[in-house]
This record gives C-alpha cells, structure tokens and sequence, in this order.
C-alpha cells in the first residue's frame, strides 16, 4: 500500500514543469527561483520520499487492518456503475479528511513541526511543491483511518491519495493568475494557495483545501487573494540545511517544553498552537535555539 509508487511516475512530469517554470520567470525577468532554496526545496522532498517508502509498511498495514476487521460495507463486491460513484465519493471524503488533518497541522505544535518545512521557504514556485516533511507522514495517517472504516478499499485509496499530492503540484506558482470563475468556486487553485502560504495578518491559518476549496468555505477558513502575498513563516527557519529545516521546530520543542516549570505545562505546550507564547521563557515561538545548526 504505497501511494510513492504512482507519485514516482509523476516525477518527470514535475521536473519538466520545473523546467518550464524557470525558463520563462527567466525570460520574463522574473526572481522567483533561487539555487539555495530551490536545492533545498528538492533535497527535502527527496528525504521525505525515502522515508515514505520505509514507513509505507507500516501505515498501509494499519489501514489494512480496519479494513479488513472493521469496515462497514463491501465495495468490492459492488457493481461496475457503483463502484465508479464510490470512486468518486472516495476523492471528495478523502479531501475532506486532508482538510482536517492539515488544518491540524497548523493549529497543533507537535504536528506544525513537521508541516513547517512546508512553509519556510520564501519563494513561491514548483520547486516548493515537493519541499515536504520527512516527519509529517507520521502524524496524517491517523486522519484517514474512517475511510478504512467506512470501507474504502486501500488500492482506492492509494490512487486518490496519489491523485490529490500530484493535483497539488501545479497549485504552487505565481504564473498563473485566476482560473475561471467557476473553477475558483469549488478547486483550490494557484491564487488559493498562494493566499495559505502567506504570512500576510489575514492570510495566516486559511485555505486549507486539497483539491476543493469548498471545505474552506464551509468551515470558515477561506480567504482571497487581495494584497500581494509574503511568503515563508512569521519567524524565519535562515537555513538552506534541509536537516535543521526538518528539525528546527521540534528543537525548540524540546528546548521550550525542559524548561517547562511541570509536565502539564510541558505538554501543553506541543498541544497548543504555534501561536502560542509560553510564560515561562521570553523567545518566541519557532525562533531558533541553536542557529549553529542552521547552516
């Protein structure tokens, strides 16, 4: 159950797209690509991709286990014109359960510490798209369990799963302006994304969507592009290490939280929200213990 399979087969696709993107923000005049960031951006995408293949054992054997224990219905044993509309349903709720996780990946300490590598960089391209976490994969699993449950087959799954990171590859550029205004409605698009990528005051924490904007527009969590956007964190990682990328904020985690006056404090601290400033230590948030470690 590896959905790095079918993304593997997306690589060239998203090199190519690469490809084009610097060769017209080139000609364009354009600075939107820097070697730093962007090999920084690759490097940790591919660790991440590595590390997606050690741990795929692992995810994939606990949903097998609610699937085969646990689930609610046959979908296997559905008719041909049944099983498509079960396909269909299957992309719609698996989105759903994306929204939520990474809603949580921004409103949880202990899981905005993996989801960070995804925001820190302060370029906005294609190469940012496969700047992804080594550690957030251990903390998403758990969201998609209920379609296990509900008894979504894991080679469903796994394709829609796949579909919706190679839908969110192209989302990651400034080229593209406004899509129309239908599609705008309902899909996440670049102008979308870009706004969640922010750091601008009411851009932060919105648009969460994978595929469909409309969950943020359900739940409160939509914003449009207005203003131009700032990109990166609010606490900058200064670092093209993509080891202390992927670890700077688990370290003042740890730092933070041993300083902590008791365990309950400690705790809550990798519960509350990256926003939240602890009363026992004057640093902020994310900002950096160990800047010898950045570079």
């Amino acid at each position: 159950m590896n959905h790095t399979n079918i993304l593997a087969l997306a690589i060239p696709l998203f090199l190519l797209a690469m490809a084009a993107e610097i060769v017209h923000t080139h000609h364009k005049r354009k600075h939107e690509y820097r070697i730093n960031d962007s090999l920084n951006c690759i490097a940790t995408g591919i660790l991440s991709f590595f590390v997606g293949l050690y741990s795929a054992g692992f995810k994939g054997y606990t949903y097998l286990l609610v699937f085969h224990y646990l689930r609610l219905t046959d979908m296997h044993f559905m008719s041909a014109p049944f099983q498509i509309t079960c396909v269909i349903s299957l992309v719609v709720i698996q989105d759903c359960a994306y929204y939520w996780f990474h809603r949580a990946a921004h409103r949880i300490n202990f899981m905005w510490a993996g989801h960070v590598v995804h925001h820190s960089s302060e370029e906005y391209n294609l190469t940012v798209a496969v700047r992804q976490s080594t550690f957030q994969q251990f903390t998403s699993w758990p969201f998609y369990l209920p379609l296990a449950l509900i008894g979504y087959p894991p080679e469903w799954f796994v394709t829609t799963m796949s579909l919706n990171l190679i839908y969110q590859f192209w989302i990651h550029t400034r080229e593209v302006d406004k899509m129309p205004a239908w599609f705008e409605v309902i899909f996440n698009t670049p102008s979308h994304h870009r706004v969640h990528h922010g750091t601008n005051k009411q851009y932060l924490d919105k648009n969460y969507g994978g595929i469909l904007i409309i969950w943020d527009k359900l739940f409160g969590t939509f914003e449009a592009e207005h203003e131009t956007v700032r990109y990166g964190i609010t606490v900058p990682v200064n670092s093209f290490n993509p080891i202390w990328v992927n670890i700077h904020y688990y370290w003042y985690l740890w730092q933070t939280s041993s300083a902590a006056p008791s365990f309950s404090q400690a705790l809550r601290l990798w519960l509350e929200p990256p926003d939240w400033k602890p009363d026992w230590i004057e640093i902020c948030p994310g900002e950096s213990i160990a800047p010898e470690l950045q570079n």
